[in-house]
């Protein structure tokens, strides 16, 4: 892992909740009430910089 490296990426409409999910059979929006970030992937800590998802 080199931190420039893509793990997952999913286009959202701006200022949705990060649990809505595209359902393409659907062809909208979902609202998923499991949804989970997946762990953060391991990496280099480096001072002064945190690491992992940020709640913000």
């Amino acid at each position: 892992m080199n931190n420039s490296e893509v793990v997952a990426e999913q286009t959202k409409l701006y200022g949705q909740k990060i649990g809505y999910e595209y359902d393409h059979d659907a062809e909208k929006w979902i609202l998923n009430d499991d949804y989970k970030l997946p762990e953060a992937p391991e990496t280099e800590k480096i001072p002064g910089f945190d690491v992992g998802w940020s709640g913000l």
